[in-house]
């Protein structure tokens, strides 16, 4: 003997999860997750529920219950009788989150039949890479002990990515190649923030970071530039985050750069630069010296003659006022 369970075609349930994290860039920022997912469109509704197992790279912090067409849902109500119409339980240890509908619940969720039901989860980035997460829908009570991916158990939703990554800088004489050490830089999000000197980015509680010994410093847990709530963006499209470079301390008889680097973050690997910035030695004045043969040279030359040949000409015209004056 066994029992057969058999659910009309409008009792399945479909679901999607989307990531908002167009607006954060660095470790410790919130990423936002909505699961959106269909009400069955049967009544009674016996069992609804909703899992997020968060990936281990995110931290949950909080989430929100709600139905697209704003219907009410009432948790830990002071009513009388006191009435709650959904639960929220976070698994610490597996780093999930459960969902439960209510009896009270279900009876709302079945009297909209055509509203999606929007679960959002709230989570913070705690290491680099790249993050993927999927939910479970359980559209009734039957498909609870049924595994994922098999007939009659949850919903799934289709897998949603958040990329993390590094900036990896090096820095070196722009005459010799030589690596430089001691350069300290700062990271910005925007170049009018680069250029102010405002708002710099801190991640960890860092807000500066010097090369090494070999030229090197890596800048660790920044939102990619060209991936954003899910999928790729290229520059100048909504999403794309442009980084911004400031040295703050140029390494010993160098100069310090003038203007802001732009860049890009689009990997993990800690060992591939990413960007390679060139310092000129500074002279004794305390100024950058221009590269050989460049415009600078040219304007320094010309700069050169203009005030000799201005000299020359107080020196001969002196000459002609005391000739006269003879």
């Amino acid at each position: 003997m066994y029992d057969v369970n058999v659910y009309p075609k409008n009792a399945v349930t479909t679901a999607t999860k989307t990531v908002n994290d167009a607006s954060v860039v660095k470790l410790g920022d919130t990423v936002q997750w909505t699961i959106s997912s269909d009400i069955p469109n049967v009544n009674p509704i016996d069992g609804y529920r909703v899992v997020d197992k968060l990936d281990s790279k995110l931290s949950y912090s909080d989430s929100t219950v709600a139905l697209s067409n704003n219907a009410a849902l009432t948790v830990n109500a002071m009513s009388t009788p006191p009435r709650t119409d959904y639960t929220i339980v976070f698994d610490a240890a597996s780093n999930t989150l459960t969902v439960d509908f209510t009896a009270s619940g279900r009876a709302i969720l079945a009297a909209n039949p055509t509203a999606k039901v929007l679960v959002t989860v709230n989570a913070t980035v705690n290491t680099v890479g790249e993050i993927t997460n999927t939910a479970l829908v359980y559209p009734n009570a039957a498909s609870f002990t049924i595994a994922a991916g098999q007939a009659g158990g949850p919903a799934v939703t289709a897998p949603v990515i958040t990329k993390w990554g590094n900036i990896v800088l090096h820095k070196k004489d722009s005459q010799s190649s030589a690596a430089l050490a001691g350069a300290v830089f700062s990271v910005y999000r925007t170049q009018a923030d680069a250029l102010a000197g405002t708002n710099a980015i801190s991640v960890g509680g860092t807000s500066s970071w010097t090369t090494d010994a070999g030229g090197n410093l890596v800048i660790s847990g920044l939102r990619y530039s060209n991936w954003a709530n899910g999928a790729p963006v290229g520059p100048g499209q909504p999403g794309y985050q442009s980084y911004w470079l400031v040295e703050t301390k140029a390494p010993t008889g160098y100069a310090l750069l003038a203007q802001p680097v732009e860049t890009a973050v689009t990997g993990t690997d800690p060992s591939t630069v990413t960007v390679t910035i060139e310092n000129v030695l500074a002279n004794a004045a305390g100024f950058a010296l221009p590269l050989t043969g460049g415009v600078g040279t040219w304007a320094l030359t010309a700069g050169g003659v203009l005030v000799l040949a201005g000299a020359g000409l107080f020196t001969v015209t002196g000459r002609r006022k005391r000739t006269e004056a003879k």
